[in-house]
């Protein structure tokens, strides 16, 4: 389905701009083929949501990088969460990379979501103690930017498609560090962020995503790839909220002997703490 999507940046004064753009399909991540038989790169802020949305990638989804950037938390903070998260649902000596990447928006100053996801962006987990072993997965030699060329320059064309859950800085530094090349050889990207109505989770007409770095996603959105770009945009969130019926019966039924389980119930506490105090729609923001 396409729509037209209006994104706004930070200042009151600044102009919107519009760009057409495909909505991803509540039924799947691709209607017209397998996404099994592609390779992703999950571009990620590692807050809460992230975390989850990690988790289920990497069920799902033939992932070669978690690709790490500011937003939700602290690039450091972000780093040990995607982690921790990869190490958790596949393993200590998993060989999947977890690869640093920007620190900061291309201009603007960076920001965090704390009051969101917490200080260190997984809820603040009481008594969190971290594996140190977890950061074997950690490429602190090589920059997200530059190996999201590498490895889709390295692969078959249109076998490898982005998914962006935080602020776009990675992906539109790799937009313009590949070119052309590096990008008619994407088969999709998929982006979390924006606003149609511009109803806003930051400011009362901005998203957090588009916000936080506004330029990197002009540069994506419009970059050319040779697909529409999937926009995920904060409706979606809005729209479709975990009830609190859902989640009772959830954790009824889980087995919080379990690693996942109790690790997905410790990082969300937060997060529905903080929808049942600002939201005035049923449900929580997970």
């Amino acid at each position: 389905m396409l729509c037209e999507i209006s994104f706004y940046f930070r200042k009151p004064f600044d102009s919107p701009f519009s760009i057409r753009c495909s909505m991803i399909s509540s039924s799947g991540i691709n209607q017209s083929g397998s996404s099994q038989a592609r390779g992703f790169i999950f571009d990620t802020d590692c807050g809460v949501d992230d975390a989850i949305a990690l988790m289920f990638a990497l069920i799902h989804l033939d992932v070669l990088a978690v690709t790490t950037v500011n937003g939700n938390t602290s690039l450091k903070n972000v780093i040990k969460n995607a982690a921790l998260v990869l190490t958790s649902i596949k393993g200590l000596d998993t060989t999947i990379p977890v690869i640093p990447g920007a620190a900061r928006p291309l201009i603007a100053p960076p920001e965090s979501a704390a009051a969101f996801h917490g200080q260190d962006g997984l809820g603040d987990i009481t008594g969190r103690e971290d594996n140190p072993k977890c950061l074997k997965c950690v490429r602190s030699d090589a920059l997200a930017a530059a190996e999201m060329v590498n490895i889709v320059l390295s692969r078959p064309p249109d076998s490898t498609s982005i998914i962006c859950v935080g602020p776009c800085t990675n992906l539109a530094i790799a937009i313009r560090l590949g070119g052309p090349k590096f990008v008619q050889r994407i088969h999709s990207v998929y982006t979390m962020g924006g606003g149609i109505p511009g109803h806003g989770n930051v400011t009362p007409i901005a998203e957090f995503n588009y916000w936080a770095d506004p330029e990197a996603a002009s540069i994506v959105l419009t970059a050319g790839f040779s697909r529409a770009v999937n926009v995920l945009s904060w409706e979606t969130t809005r729209n479709h909220t975990v009830s609190e019926e859902f989640l009772k019966s959830l954790y009824k039924n889980a087995n919080f002997d379990l690693p996942i389980p109790r690790f997905c119930r410790l990082i969300e506490h937060r997060l529905v703490e903080y929808t049942v105090s600002r939201s005035q729609r049923p449900g929580y923001w997970i």
